[in-house]
């Protein structure tokens, strides 16, 4: 037996109820997930697996599927769900902490029929630790699925626990005979020209042994820089003879006490102004202050006023 309720031509919300049956069918609309939602009914701890989906295409939406292998499964990799954007742009997804091989499938399909080789297509395949995967790029191409199967790339986990996972152009990538890569060269040996003095404090408790890596901005690049070197230093004064006019550089300073990079129990810090303009003038009070991170991670800082005897940008 069904009851009817009487129209009054007046809005009347709906029941709260319809509301709750409604986002567990679809999903929330600000992720695209819904009941495919990858790795809902996983329990245990998750992090953070965020980038951005490229293409030529702008407009149209994109399917993003994740899999995982499973020897039962239809070709060796089983589904773990989708989600659904409205066109290429970022996004973000809880994925299982410590999960090993994950393969991400996206695609843009135009004709309704599922990936195919006239499709913008791109696979990569993570291998996903204990940090969370952030910036990775998935740049969707027209003929990257063929009738033998997607060409896909394989993407570089970021983050670093030692060596072993330095990426290529990394300031602790071991050299290829495996010894350590040398800490006091120039890393602008080959510019030429006419040189600025840059010059500040590291700040820190009796500190010896400072690797001071130098970046420049790059988006190409993965975490969005390019390694330039590594000089060594002593806690105090230092100084840098850099090429004029270089242009945006980023430096960051710790304590390797492990030998595998800037990580937990590491002494380290980032100026808090960077990047850093490089023109024609000498630089100064271009401090860093090292402390141990709770998180182990590089802390960026915050931008901070100039110095009362420096000009404002």
């Amino acid at each position: 037996m069904a009851c009817l309720e009487r129209v009054t031509g007046e809005p009347v919300p709906l029941d709260e109820r319809f509301y709750i049956v409604a986002e567990k069918a679809h999903g929330d609309p600000n992720k695209g997930d819904g009941r495919s939602d990858p790795f809902a009914s996983f329990d245990g701890d998750m992090i953070v697996l965020s980038g951005t989906v490229v293409s030529e295409n702008k407009t149209s939406g994109v399917d993003i599927d994740f899999r995982i292998p499973d020897p039962t499964a239809p070709g060796g990799m089983k589904g773990q769900g989708k989600l659904l954007l409205e066109q290429p742009g970022s996004f973000s997804l809880n994925i299982p902490k410590s999960l090993g091989e994950l393969e991400i499938q996206a695609f843009q399909d135009l004709n309704a029929d599922g990936p195919s080789g006239e499709d913008p297509f791109s696979q990569i395949n993570l291998t996903v630790g204990e940090e969370p995967i952030s910036e990775i790029t998935i740049d969707l191409k027209v003929g990257s699925r063929t009738g033998s199967g997607p060409i896909h790339q394989e993407i570089p986990h970021v983050e670093k626990s030692g060596p072993d996972d330095a990426l290529p152009g990394d300031p602790n990538s071991p050299s290829p005979d495996g010894n350590a890569p040398p800490k006091d060269e120039d890393p602008f040996s080959n510019v030429q020209g006419q040189r600025i003095v840059l010059s500040g404090e590291l700040i820190c408790n009796d500190c010896e042994d400072v690797d001071l890596d130098i970046f420049a901005p790059d988006q190409s690049q993965p975490g969005g820089r390019l390694f330039l070197g590594k000089i060594k230093k002593q806690g105090g004064a230092y100084e840098l003879s850099i090429p004029a006019d270089f242009g945006p550089i980023i430096i960051e300073a710790f304590i390797d006490s492990n030998n595998d990079g800037p990580g937990p129990g590491d002494w380290m810090g980032s100026y808090v102004d960077n990047p850093i303009q490089v023109g024609q003038a000498n630089i100064d009070f271009v401090d860093i202050e090292l402390k141990i991170p709770k998180d182990g991670k590089m802390p960026r800082g915050q931008p901070q006023a100039p110095p009362p005897q420096s000009p404002p940008p």
